[in-house]
C-alpha cells in the first residue's frame, strides 16, 4: 500500500499531491495522484470493449486454429501489480478451464484460474509481455496475447512536507449555498508532520455553529486524462463524508461535463472516486459514482456502486481513477473495480476535490446522506 499520499498522474506525466492525515492515531491521512494520457496501444488494442472478440481474431493463422485468447486490458495504477481477466474461446464458445493451459515466457507472471498477474517490477520496465493459451488436446492449437505498458510521468507533486498548505495547488472551496447548519472553514485544514489534516468541528464560521472543510485545485491544477489516485485513512466516527472527486474546471455543476457516452445522450459531469461514511447505513462500505446528465442539462441515470472494506476500513487504502480518451477505470488498492468504455472526452479538464463533510446534526433531519452527528463526537479528523 502506498503510504499516506495524495497524487494525480498522467501517461508521460505524473502528479503527486501527497498525504492528508489526522493528527492522532485515530485520525486519518489522505493522498491523491493524477497521471497524464494513457495512449492507445496499436498492437494490443488496449481499449477495445471487454471480452470483445473481433472477426479477425476468430480466423487467425494456422498456428492458432480454433482457439482464441481474449484479455480484459486496463492501464492499472502505478506502483501496483496488474491483474487481467482472461477468456479462452474454442470454436467461438467460452472454453472450460480444463480444456486449455495458460502460460507466459516472462518470468514472474503468475496465473490463478482465469486471471494473469503481471508484477509492477515488470510493468515499470515497459517490456511487452506475451500471454499464451494452449489446447490440452493438441499443443499445436494455441493463441498468444501481447500486453504492452506505457510510462507515467509526474505532472504535480505535493508532499505536504512543509508547515502550511501549498496555496499554489490548493484553495478552500466556498460554502455550498444551502440552509444547513455547517459552513466551510479554512481553519479546518492544515499541514502537520508531513500530512494534510482535515477537521470537522463545532467551530462557528459565517454565522453557522459548525464547520467542515472542502479543498480544491480549481484553476490551479487541472488535467484532461490521467491517473488520479489518493491514499486515504477515512474518518471513523460521526455522520461524516470523506470524499475524493473530480469536477470540470469550467462551467457550473450539472451544466458542464468531462466526457460523453457514445451510445447514449448521457454526459458525465462528476467523478466520485471515493465517498464513505462511518454511519451504520453505509455498512462498512465506500461508494464510487459517475454523475451523468443529458446534453440539455436534464438528469440522466448515474452509475454508482458500493464496495466492502472488509477488515481494511481503519487502514490506509488507495483509491484511483484512470481516465483515458475513450475509457475510464476505477481501482481500490490497485484492484480494478469498474470499467467504462465508449466515451469521448470534452475539452474541459478536471480539477481535484478533497473534503471531510458533516452530515446532519441530530437536531435536524436535513441532509441525511452520510448520517447524523452530535456535539459529543466532535471534533472529527480525516
Amino acid at each position: 500500500m502506498r503510504k499516506s499520499v495524495i497524487t494525480a498522474l498522467m501517461l508521460a506525466s505524473f502528479i503527486m499531491l501527497s498525504s492528508c492525515t489526522a493528527k492522532d492515531a485515530s485520525s486519518q491521512p489522505a493522498g491523491s495522484v493524477s497521471y497524464e494520457e494513457f495512449t492507445e496501444s496499436e498492437s494490443s488494442g488496449i481499449y477495445r470493449a471487454e471480452w470483445q472478440v473481433e472477426k479477425e481474431d476468430t480466423d487467425r493463422s494456422e498456428k492458432t486454429g480454433e482457439l482464441v485468447l481474449a484479455c480484459q486490458e486496463h492501464p492499472g495504477v502505478p506502483g501496483y501489480d496488474i491483474t487481467y481477466e482472461l477468456k479462452v474461446y474454442i470454436k467461438n464458445r467460452i472454453a472450460n478451464a480444463k480444456a486449455y493451459k495458460l502460460s507466459s515466457d516472462t518470468k514472474g507472471v503468475t496465473f490463478e484460474g482465469n486471471k494473469a498477474t503481471v508484477p509492477w517490477e515488470i510493468v515499470e520496465k515497459g517490456d511487452p509481455v506475451i500471454l499464451k493459451a494452449v489446447s490440452c488436446e493438441d499443443e499445436k492449437v494455441y493463441d498468444t496475447y501481447p500486453l504492452t505498458f506505457k510510462k507515467w510521468e509526474t505532472t504535480l507533486n505535493d508532499d505536504f512536507d512543509g508547515d502550511k498548505l501549498n496555496t499554489e495547488h490548493w484553495s478552500v472551496r466556498s460554502s455550498w449555498p444551502s440552509e444547513r447548519l455547517e459552513r466551510t472553514n479554512p481553519a479546518n485544514a492544515w499541514v502537520e508532520d508531513g500530512k494534510l489534516v482535515l477537521r470537522a468541528a463545532k467551530l462557528p464560521y459565517e454565522g453557522a455553529e459548525y464547520s467542515h472543510i472542502f479543498l480544491e485545485t480549481k484553476n490551479k491544477f487541472t488535467q484532461t486524462y490521467g491517473c488520479f489516485t489518493a491514499s486515504v485513512k477515512v474518518a471513523d466516527k460521526g455522520g461524516t463524508n470523506t470524499a475524493f472527486w473530480l469536477l470540470p474546471n469550467e462551467g457550473d455543476w450539472g451544466k458542464s461535463y468531462l466526457y460523453k457516452h457514445l451510445d447514449s445522450d448521457a454526459w458525465c459531469g462528476e467523478i466520485d472516486i471515493l465517498e464513505t461514511s462511518p454511519a451504520k447505513s453505509w455498512n462498512n462500505t465506500f461508494q464510487t459514482t459517475l454523475h451523468n446528465w443529458g446534453s440539455a442539462g436534464e438528469s440522466s441515470p448515474d452509475w454508482h456502486e458500493r464496495h466492502s472494506y472488509g477488515d481494511r476500513r481503519g487502514e490506509y487504502n488507495e483509491y484511483s481513477c484512470v481516465w483515458t480518451k475513450n475509457a475510464l477505470f476505477l481501482y481500490f488498492n490497485g484492484k480494478l473495480l469498474h470499467s467504462v468504455y465508449g466515451i469521448e472526452a470534452t475539452d474541459n479538464p478536471a480539477y481535484i476535490l478533497l473534503d471531510l463533510e458533516l452530515g446532519a446534526h441530530k437536531s435536524t433531519e436535513k441532509y441525511d446522506w452520510c448520517g447524523t452527528y452530535t456535539d459529543a463526537v466532535l471534533p472529527i479528523y480525516a
